[in-house]
């Protein structure tokens, strides 16, 4: 992408600036519209273009041109080599290639973690499960379960509440 040509090819206009300013914005023309032809341009192949058309599919007018603006500065000068720096990196992005994604399969540790937590669903969701389990009522945040720390931070009616073993406590 030869970025001399492309800046030959793309035609700017001076216009009044809208918004606060008083006087100065008034008087003087320093928002840029930049507008450029991606049918006439000599700069990009055919592939390019493809790909361009594709991208900017939104942002094209029926003649096929791309029109930007930039009116932040008070420069007329500024204004105008923010545009054509925002331009250039709209035409990299659009022809920038994605990389080819490798799929990649679960490690075993995944896998068997995943399991795990199923069968523990499942124990919690059946009725046996149910009667096995019961809630009791704690007012420190600590509860030993089959002699590892069991711990659970739900917060309700300012005391906290767990779901233990009843065997390990009747």
């Amino acid at each position: 992408m030869n970025k001399d040509l492309l800046y030959t090819e793309c035609n700017f206009k001076a216009v009044r600036s809208s918004g606060p300013g008083g006087q100065h914005v008034n008087k003087t023309s320093t928002k840029v519209v930049l507008s450029w032809s991606l049918e006439l341009t000599t700069a990009l192949d055919e592939y390019q273009k493809e790909r361009l058309e594709k991208y900017l599919a939104t942002k094209l007018t029926k003649d096929r041109m791309i029109v930007l603006s930039y009116d932040q500065s008070r420069s007329q000068h500024k204004n105008k080599e923010t545009v054509f720096t925002n331009f250039i990196k709209l035409l990299e992005k659009g022809l920038r290639v994605p990389k080819h994604r490798k799929k990649t399969k679960p490690t075993f540790a995944s896998k068997r973690k995943g399991l795990i937590v199923k069968k523990e669903l499942q124990k919690r969701k059946t009725t046996e499960g149910l009667l096995n389990y019961k809630v009791l009522e704690v007012t420190k945040r600590k509860v030993w379960r089959n002699s590892t720390l069991f711990l659970w931070n739900k917060l309700r009616f300012h005391k906290f509440y767990t779901l233990v073993k009843s065997h390990k406590f009747s």
